[in-house]
């Protein structure tokens, strides 16, 4: 199985939690505010998913990670 890029997973979510963020605090009363909240959120979100999948994909060679 090749192995996964993780920077380019990471760039990947950064910009569409900048986007998403963007786009929602345009359509909103109060857009900075909501910005900075969406984006944290997104961010907040991104990280576990990366972290969730560098463990899924560690080398043949390491033991299998302990739950």
């Amino acid at each position: 199985m090749k192995r996964l890029n993780i920077r380019q997973g990471v760039i990947g979510g950064s910009i569409i939690a900048l986007m998403s963020a963007a786009g929602i605090a345009g359509r909103s009363p109060d857009p900075l505010p909501t910005f900075v909240g969406v984006l944290a959120f997104c961010l907040a979100c991104t990280a576990p998913l990366v972290g969730l999948a560098v463990l899924v994909n560690r080398a043949a060679d390491k033991p299998p990670v302990r739950w």
